[in-house]
């Protein structure tokens, strides 16, 4: 048995133009954390707290060449249905990104940051994906923030 202390997380790629491939630099980087163990903790510092479908999320800002942010849920789950909108929309209602961006690539799994053990991952992006416009606009209401 393999002794594996995992992350389990979304990342959403984000660029300033539509045309982005795979190989262009992105301008910003969105991690959503649905669980983390044995001390795993997202890059920068802690800017906030959000209330999104139905969790708390606290919300960390750092930079790796480009900025990341990282909603990491306060209660660990194995599941969740989620609007990642949610989470791109509250980060712009905050300022902590700008609305003219352009979502290039999606990926979903866990990753292993201490021990032994396979990476999962899901991709979704290049030229697969149609990238789509962070826009200003209400959340419907389904979402709801405490900063």
């Amino acid at each position: 048995m393999r002794h594996r202390r995992p992350r389990l997380a979304y990342d959403l790629w984000l660029h300033g133009e539509n045309t982005a491939d795979w190989q262009d630099q992105p301008t910003d980087e969105i991690m959503v954390w649905l669980n983390r163990q044995g001390g795993a903790e997202p890059l920068g510092s802690k800017v906030g707290r959000v209330s999104l479908g139905g969790a708390m999320w606290d919300i960390y800002e750092g930079d790796l060449g480009w900025k990341a942010r990282s909603c990491v849920r306060v209660a660990n789950t194995s599941k969740a249905t989620l609007d990642l909108d949610y989470f791109t929309q509250a980060l712009v209602r905050r300022k902590l990104l700008s609305n003219d961006k352009y979502v290039s690539g999606i990926e979903a799994g866990t990753e292993v940051f201490r021990g032994t053990g396979p990476r999962h991952q899901s991709v979704l992006g290049g030229h697969r994906l149609k990238p789509g416009l962070v826009r200003r606009g209400s959340s419907g209401g389904a979402a709801r923030e405490d900063w």
